[in-house]
Parts: C-alpha cells; structure tokens; sequence
C-alpha cells in the first residue's frame, strides 16, 4: 500500500514537472515578437522598455512568430522616418504602422510612398496595414476613392487601365469576411 502511494506520488511529481517544461516550450515559440520588444525596444524614451501587454500583443498580434514589428517600432521611433510633419513620432502612431509587420522595410517604405504622393500621415498607416493584410503590394495603391466594389471581388486590370483596390476584414455574425474597395484608377 505504501509502495503504491509513492508510485503515484512520484507519477503527480514527473506528469507536473513534464507539463512545466512542454508548457514553457510552446510559450517561448508562440512569443518570439513579444521576447524580441519587452526591455529590448523602448515605447517612448530610451529608458522606457517595460511595455504594457496591451500594447506588446496590439504590437504582435498576428506576427507572434517574428521580430518584425519591434524592427519596425525601433525604426519609426529612431528619427529617422519623416512622417510629413517631422520625423519625432507619437509611440501609438509608430504601434499603429507597425502592428502585425511581417516584413518591417515593406511597411515603412510604403508608409514613405503613401507621404511622398501627398497622403495625410493616418490615412498611409491605415492604407498600408490595410494592403498588408489583404496580402496587396502596397505600392500599388491610390489615395483616391472612386467606388465600392461587391464584398469578395477586385476588378481585373487591363493595359489601358490599372485599377488598384484594397480589403478590410469584416467580422460579420462570427464570420470573417474580406470587403474590397477600390481605391484608385488611372489610364496609362
């Protein structure tokens, strides 16, 4: 009787210690972006690397495998990004540029070729986490919005005219859909 309770004894200690270790695991794997942000990348200042979890997992939702985000956050906040205004960027404005980045020079040159066509600096970040999303090359969008297409569907281009649209997630009655509009249009 003795000898079973210490089998079972030692059978809590190893299925315990088993699902510690496999739990840490899948954690660490599932956290890369968060472990490559926390006390590694400041949010305002230099001595500011403790990051709330709401803004770390706004940062990292979607790219929880990559350091992409936090590449992009530590680029946009260095100075170096004109944002058409100067070049000292509100830390929520860089989250909201580099949320889910999975290619951070992707993002930030489009965001630059959304200010050098004359886009207001909001209405670049949303276009270009918007055509990353929808899986868009970002340097084909335009800043003019011409009409809405049916949800689901992008017009077909032709030579004479290159038509660029861009998609939206909609979370409609607990389904995610895909709502396109185009966004611009010009003849070559």
């Amino acid at each position: 009787m003795l000898a079973m309770g210490r089998f079972v004894i030692h059978f809590l200690v190893i299925a315990v210690l088993a699902m510690i270790f496999l739990g840490a695991a899948r954690v660490v794997a599932q956290n890369t972006c968060a472990d490559s942000v926390q006390r590694r990348i400041a949010w305002a200042g230099p001595k500011d690397t403790i990051w709330t979890p709401a803004n770390l997992a706004t940062l990292c939702k979607g790219a929880q495998d990559s350091t992409a985000p936090g590449q992009c956050f530590r680029r946009v906040m260095g100075g170096t990004i004109d944002f058409g205004g100067g070049t000292q960027w509100n830390p929520s404005n860089a989250l909201r540029l580099c949320a889910g980045a999975n290619d951070e020079s992707v993002r930030i040159a489009c965001f630059e070729g959304k200010i050098r066509q004359g886009t207001a600096w909001g209405a670049a970040i949303d276009q270009c986490v918007s055509a990353a999303v929808a899986g868009i090359n970002p340097g084909t969008l335009s800043t003019r919005s011409d009409t809405i297409e049916p949800a689901g569907s992008c017009p077909e281009t032709t030579a004479q005219d290159t038509t660029c649209c861009h998609a939206r997630k909609l979370l409609t009655n607990g389904r995610l859909r895909w709502r396109w509009r185009v966004v611009g249009s010009r003849r070559l």
